[in-house]
């Protein structure tokens, strides 16, 4: 397991990185909406930001698109640099 961490994120540009980033704005994301379509409660960063800031109910589908495409786009350049 360690190895592949390491794999992943040993590039010289960044997109290792960007999957995990993408992966965890997705999980939150998606997280989000599903909670609150369940159980009627928000949780993790996107609920903070709610009370703060207001933000509208597909805010979360929002949230986790972009972290489907930042995953997706660090996977496909991994794939093209190597």
């Amino acid at each position: 397991m360690a190895g592949a961490r390491k794999r992943l994120l040993d590039d010289s540009t960044g997109a290792g990185l960007a999957v995990i980033v993408g992966l965890v704005l997705a999980i939150q994301g998606f997280g989000s909406a599903i909670a609150v379509a369940i159980w009627e409660s928000d949780w993790g960063l996107l609920a903070v930001a709610r009370e703060h800031w207001r933000l509208p109910g597909w805010a979360a589908y929002a949230l986790g698109g972009t972290g489907l495409l930042v995953a997706g786009g660090g996977w496909v350049w991994r794939k093209v640099v190597e």
